[in-house]
């Protein structure tokens, strides 16, 4: 089932959705607690009653003694069995409790935006014309399938374009779906099909475009064209074939022509974005990141498709909650992450900044270790949905420990350090660098990303040195690269090294976890690092985290997107800033982030014997200063904190 903390965030996004209110009305709330919890027999908790349904009569549905929150947590303990959360989300959209078809079909997405995640999801039972709702394991739901009556029919030898209808004779067995060979090249891999639906013989519906491989066994020559392995007509695939779509439309046309058993046809074709247990099979197969997931939209189809077929818009990339631990600090924390992509001016960073020391870094190092042990009990939701983690860091003293890049989590460092045989970490030769600086260089130029890097890189080099890395049009000059470098500043030369890498290894929907961007950076450089980052993270549709202690950076990120961390002894918070940032002065930066922090502690200790001595607030600020808009924020809020309660 679901960890706690995940249980705990969709009740209460139930709530929020008006889930309980009708019940609460009409007193139906009674019926459906009886079905979970057997209120009849359960003792009262006030002594003027025998059973429990009592006692919720009187304090929740008669009084507002209860809100709904105590009701479920408190007074029935429902966090305490999951099986019982289980036998709730089941009840809660079932006819019997609700009447509002609109409100069911936004509850059960709801559900199912926390279900899907951990291999589970909720599905409608249809019991004497009244519809229920079932929790079942995905594996499960795929051996109750109903089997695929709808024959798959294979055109090998196109007479024309794959995707025109002309290409093409009609199946002579209707209705039917009938794959198409395109012989589009993978990096020497052919699989892509275009997909038609023919429901008679003069109606023919485009599915779409997607691809099929065909699994390689060990020591075998890779199987690179898909069609010679393909019989002339299937209803289901074996398990030696694994797809996926290549484009969304491909699975909403899907559901709008076969509503009732899209799921039986998409498992028919070993799709692997709805059937995990395709993609655990061939995920190291010669073919299927080199071919089925050459695209940025193919891989983020991989892991939204099962959420966009359940009408659930995933939105977890821009808002999720991490929860972590510092060394030395009293309780866990929590980092509220919302990314504001669709804004005026989008946020797509997000800065943490504090002083050293706070736990900034451990951070950053742990959130994508979480994430490529998937622990559950981490985020909420549910785990964020990114198709790339790059972890960035301009420093020597780099001595963080990172996790390994596996089949399941796609992760880079780029940076200045290395990994040794010992474990540990050791600075990176100029000759090194050099040479992943022009890997990298090839790797832009393969992909066809010269443009994007040329973009990126006018906001860091001068007019002349762009006409010499891209001497024609937008392509990347390689060879020029180390000549370039040669002749920059220290901070420079970092930039081109890591905006380079970083642009050979973007994907659509990557997170890049960035450690104070500001080391060894004058401050113009600053400013053309953040405009480059920007730039990059709109062409990429990506995000990313910053941590800082550089107010510079700050005011380059909107106050919105910027979270303080502080250590007050052993305790660590994080809040929100109290000013916008955007542009803002410097010294006022520097106060709202720092000023707290920086009361030397024997002006601390004077102020509160001040306090108590009697002296008044005003008193205090004027023996200080001039006027009280002279202090440093910390100061003033240091000081008004002990008249507060007064």
């Amino acid at each position: 089932m679901l960890p706690l903390i995940q249980q705990k965030s969709l009740f209460l996004e139930l709530v929020q959705k008006k889930a309980f209110e009708a019940l609460s009305l009409n007193s139906r709330i009674l019926e459906l607690i009886a079905k979970i919890w057997d209120i009849d027999l359960l003792p009262s908790t006030d002594p003027r009653f025998k059973t429990l349904r009592e006692d919720i009569q009187q304090h929740f549905v008669n009084n507002s003694d209860w809100d709904i929150l105590y009701l479920f947590s408190e007074v029935l303990g429902l966090f305490q069995d999951e099986t019982k959360f289980k036998l709730l989300i089941e009840l809660i959209p079932s006819d019997e409790f609700q009447d509002d078809k609109i409100l069911v079909t936004n509850l059960v997405r709801l559900i199912n935006t926390y279900l899907l995640s951990n291999d589970l999801r909720l599905v409608a039972v249809v019991r004497n014309n009244s519809t229920y709702y079932e929790v079942r394991v995905q594996s499960e739901e795929k051996s109750s399938l109903s089997i695929n009556r709808i024959p798959l029919f294979v055109e090998k030898n196109p007479n024309g374009r794959a995707d025109k209808v002309g290409s093409h004779t009609p199946p002579k067995e209707l209705p039917a779906l009938l794959l198409v060979y395109d012989a589009w090249d993978d990096f020497g891999v052919k699989s892509q099909f275009n997909l038609f639906f023919y429901s008679t013989e003069n109606e023919c519906h485009s599915v779409g475009v997607f691809k099929v491989i065909a699994r390689t066994e060990d020591n075998d020559e890779p199987k690179t064209r898909t069609k010679d392995y393909l019989t002339d007509s299937f209803f289901e695939l074996s398990d030696s074939f694994c797809s996926l779509g290549q484009e969304r439309e491909y699975y909403d046309n899907l559901k709008k022509y076969f509503p009732e058993s899209y799921r039986s046809i998409l498992w028919a074709l070993k799709d692997c974005a709805i059937y995990s247990v395709v993609e655990d099979i061939f995920e190291d197969d010669y073919s299927f990141k080199r071919s089925l997931l050459r695209t940025n939209e193919a891989e983020r189809l991989l892991r939204e498709a099962k959420f966009l077929l359940e009408g659930i818009e995933v939105e977890n990339k821009d808002r999720f909650k991490y929860h972590f631990s510092i060394p030395f600090s009293e309780e866990p924390i929590t980092l509220d992450v919302e990314f504001s992509k669709q804004s005026l001016l989008p946020g797509r960073v997000l800065a943490i900044v504090g002083k050293n020391g706070v736990g900034k870094t451990h951070l950053l190092s742990n959130l994508p270790v979480d994430l490529s042990e998937k622990t559950l009990t981490a985020f909420e939701p549910q785990i964020p949905l990114f198709s790339k983690i790059i972890s960035l860091s301009t420093s020597p003293y780099d001595h963080s420990n990172y996790p390994e890049r596996t089949h399941s989590f796609n992760y880079e460092y780029i940076g200045l350090t290395t990994t040794t045989q010992e474990g540990g970490r050791t600075i990176i030769t100029d000759e090194e660098i050099l040479k992943r600086l022009r890997d990298a260089g090839d790797s832009v130029i393969r992909k066809g990303r010269s443009g994007s890097l040329k973009e990126v890189l006018m906001d860091i080099l001068s007019d002349t040195l762009i006409e010499e890395l891209f001497p024609k049009l937008d392509k990347l000059a390689v060879n020029k690269l180390s000549n370039v470098m040669g002749r920059l500043s220290s901070g420079e030369s970092v930039l081109l090294y890591l905006f380079t890498c970083i642009i050979a290894s973007m994907r659509y929907d990557t997170l890049l976890l960035f450690d104070e961007p500001e080391t060894h950076l004058h401050p113009n450089a600053i400013t053309a690092l953040m405009s480059a980052l920007y730039k990059l993270l709109e062409v990429y549709q990506s995000y990313a985290i910053v941590v800082t202690h550089s107010p510079l950076v700050v005011r380059e990120i909107k106050g919105s997107q910027v979270r303080v961390i502080n250590r007050i002894e052993d305790l660590v918070m994080i809040r929100n800033i109290q000013q916008e940032t955007l542009g803002a002065n410097i010294s006022s930066l520097v106060d709202e982030i720092f000023g707290n922090k920086d009361i030397p502690k024997y002006y601390r200790r004077k102020i509160k014997e001040l306090v108590d001595e009697g002296y008044s607030e005003n008193d205090i600020v004027c023996d200080i200063a001039k006027n009280e808009s002279s202090l440093p924020l910390g100061l003033r809020i240091y000081i008004k904190s002990f008249y507060t309660n007064k």
